[in-house]
């Protein structure tokens, strides 16, 4: 089946399941330009954060410790530093 739409979202939200790696499902609820109230589920996708250090920017260099500390975190599947972001 094949349906093609403009929708705007309404609202959203997402659900982990358990499993490693973890399995979320985003769900959206739209409504179509025609008027249809639809909800798209989208599995598989991996959230992920963004994390500054707090106070003036500092070189990434200095985060180190803070990304060991989230290394050892449970929920953490993995732990990526990006660089210099300013």
């Amino acid at each position: 089946m094949q349906w093609e739409e403009e929708m705007c979202i309404i609202s959203g939200s997402y659900r982990s399941g358990v499993g490693k790696p973890p399995r979320t499902t985003v769900e959206l609820w739209c409504r179509a330009r025609s008027g249809h109230s639809v909800t798209l589920l989208v599995n598989g996708l991996r959230p992920y954060v963004v994390i500054a250090l707090p106070g003036k920017p500092r070189p990434a260099s200095e985060a180190d410790s803070a990304l060991d500390y989230l290394r050892s975190m449970d929920w953490a599947v993995d732990v990526t530093p990006i660089g210099d972001k300013w």
